[in-house]
């Protein structure tokens, strides 16, 4: 689907999103890619782009990934948790630095 061929791939988190109004939890689990052959392509899920660190789009974007994405980068494993309100808005969000 994305035109890689994952060789190598790190752990770094797992984020449980929550929705206000519903039980159901999903539970994400993030990594990085390490090695790969292959080359990115566009899909009916994704569009590969590549932004240097002080451009990443954040308000283009889910408003949780603001607050991992700078730890991932970072070269950090975590954990946690978000609870999304209306119109999607964070309302609850816990967030450590954990070993995997």
């Amino acid at each position: 689907e994305s035109g890689i061929t994952i060789t190598k791939l790190s752990k770094r988190g797992i984020i449980e999103f929550t929705f206000q109004g519903q039980a159901d939890v999903l539970q994400v689990h993030i990594f990085s890619v390490d090695d790969y052959t292959g080359e990115p392509i566009e899909g009916e899920e994704m569009k590969p782009q590549w932004f240097a660190t002080d451009a990443i789009p954040y308000k283009e974007m889910w408003p949780d990934d603001i607050y991992w994405i700078p730890l991932f980068l970072a070269g950090k494993t975590f954990t946690g948790a978000f609870l999304f309100g209306p119109g999607d808005v964070v309302l609850e969000k816990q967030l450590q630095e954990t070993v995997l």
